[in-house]
C-alpha cells in the first residue's frame, strides 16, 4: 500500500521509526501487556506464543471409600 505514497509522506513516516535489534530467543512482548508500539519485522522472523493455564488432578485411594486428590497447576507456552 505505501509503495504509492509520495516521498514526503514516506520521509515523515520514516522520521517516526526507530531500529531495535533483538537477540535470538529474546522475549519482545508478554501476553496481556498493553500495546504501545507497532513492530515492523525488517529482517528475521518472530514466533508468537500463547500462555495457557493447565490444572491436572490425580486421585489416590486412601481407603475403600476415601480418595486423596492432588491438583497441580502449570502454565504452558503454546506456539500460534
Amino acid at each position: 500500500h505505501c509503495a504509492k505514497w509520495p516521498y514526503p509522506k514516506l520521509r515523515r513516516l520514516a522520521s517516526c521509526l526507530s531500529l531495535r535489534v533483538y537477540q535470538n530467543g529474546a522475549v519482545i512482548r508478554r501476553q496481556g501487556q498493553l500495546p504501545d508500539v507497532v513492530y515492523i519485522i525488517y529482517k528475521g522472523s518472530v514466533t508468537c506464543f500463547r500462555e495457557v493455564g493447565v490444572t491436572r488432578s490425580r486421585k489416590f485411594p486412601m481407603s475403600s471409600d476415601q480418595w486423596e486428590v492432588q491438583l497441580t497447576s502449570s502454565v504452558l507456552s503454546v506456539p500460534l
